[in-house]
């Protein structure tokens, strides 16, 4: 007897849901099989900081500092580095041309550390800097290294579990770097040239899944180590991922906040199986501020209440510091939606107007040739010249009175621009 034409059609689509069904079951397994699993072990995962400031003369004569070359430093005195784990103290180019009078910039890198003595760390040798009267302003970062080796094991580059796992690790931080730069407090690092948006990535799309080495380096290469996150460190002796989104303090809550969130997004990447889908949204000030909800995600999607999973910290940690960390990273989020509308304008590149381009001109009045190089350092210091900005001034009556000038800007407004300090530093 032939068989009824509509249940010949059921049961070749319930074959064919079978079959379909088997398929995603082996494409998630094997999905499952390329990821690091750092759940066990992520207090053995080490990490450093580099951190840039400004130490008082006397302060750094009195602990005996000396500051080594870039990427040399010298080891830091007990006076500071009271146990002895290595801590070095060098000099950075990117800084000098900021530091006030009176003061030394210095650039801090500390040795691998790993779990809750980590943290201990970290904690005493900042607040250490702190009560001997350290300083930051806008020209200072703090970067976080991330050990690839503790997460990676013996692959490398070369191995396309790793590739992938990196091309994860790119679009988990594509989404949240809105949410790093608002637990700053501070606007300077929008746009800077020494972290620029890896948002701005045209060729995101190069980085496919099973991507080819050859597109890989292409495109690290083409783009370089000025990123918000900075991959060109994974292929030296030891391989590690350094985030450089983070603006410059010396509030130690702070700096573990940033250490946490790091090593939060490093873990969610590493045990995810599929890369999510990039974020391309505009990078600049304006459309960072909207993003209102930034760390509102970013705690969610790495420590979710009330009993969820911690990414990235150990439980001792978590225990100890958790609560002054989102506490910090609340407060520096509303700092920098209410951050002055003249200090936006520095993190632009414009004073008053909106446009990227601004001209303000009195050929008239044309400053000496002193005043405009003391006010071109000044722009520099500030951060002004971003990429893709430009900022022209050919300014009349440029009056320097320390710690701010007074401008003419556009029209006959002026405009105050006045150099504040970190309002984290103080706590």
């Amino acid at each position: 007897m032939p068989t009824h034409p509509v249940r010949a059609a059921k049961a070749s689509i319930s074959s064919a849901n079978a079959r379909r069904s088997t398929f995603q079951k082996h494409a998630w397994a094997r999905a499952r099989s390329q990821i690091y699993d750092l759940s066990g072990h992520v207090e053995d995962v080490h990490f450093g900081i580099e951190l840039e400031c400004f130490v008082p003369k006397a302060a750094f004569q009195r602990l005996g500092l000396v500051r080594g070359a870039y990427h040399s430093g010298a080891a830091c005195p007990a006076s500071i580095d009271t146990l002895g784990l290595g801590w070095k103290c060098e000099r950075d180019a990117s800084i000098d041309a900021a530091c006030p009078s009176g003061k030394i910039a210095c650039e801090f890198v500390s040795p691998p550390l790993t779990g809750a003595a980590g943290f201990n760390e970290i904690y005493a040798f900042v607040k250490g800097l702190k009560d001997f009267g350290a300083t930051v302003n806008s020209a200072c970062g703090l970067h976080v290294s991330v050990s690839l080796q503790d997460i990676a094991g013996t692959d490398t580059p070369k191995d396309v579990r790793l590739r992938n796992f990196l091309r994860r690790l790119l679009r988990f931080v594509s989404i949240h770097e809105n949410g790093m730069l608002h637990i700053g407090g501070r606007r300077s690092r929008v746009a800077n040239k020494y972290c620029i948006s890896i948002k701005r990535w045209l060729d995101f799309h190069a980085l496919k899944k099973n991507c080819t080495r050859e597109s890989f380096w292409n495109t690290l290469n083409y783009y370089g180590r000025y990123q918000t996150l900075n991959l060109q460190c994974i292929r030296g002796p030891q391989p590690r991922i350094e985030f450089r989104v983070f603006a410059g303090t010396v509030n130690p809550i702070k700096v573990l906040g940033y250490i946490a969130v790091a090593l939060g997004i490093v873990h969610k990447a590493a045990n995810a199986p599929l890369a999510p889908k990039q974020v391309t949204d505009a990078s600049s000030l304006s459309a960072v501020i909207d993003d209102c909800k930034a760390v509102a995600r970013l705690h969610k999607a790495l420590w979710p209440r009330p009993a969820g999973p911690k990414l990235g910290v150990a439980p001792g940690v978590w225990a100890k510091w958790s609560s002054r960390i989102l506490k910090n990273q609340r407060q520096n989020a509303a700092s920098f939606q209410r951050e002055p509308s003249w200090q936006a304008g520095a993190a632009t590149g414009g004073s008053s107007a909106t446009a990227d381009v601004v001209e303000v001109y009195d050929v008239e009045n044309a400053p000496s040739a002193a005043e405009q190089t003391a006010y071109e350092r000044w722009i520099l210091r500030h951060d002004w010249n971003h990429l893709g900005n430009y900022v022209r001034f050919a300014i009349s009556g440029v009056h320097r009175s320390d710690p701010y000038f007074q401008i003419r800007g556009i029209g006959s407004e002026w405009v105050r621009l006045r150099e504040q300090r970190d309002p984290c530093a103080a706590g």
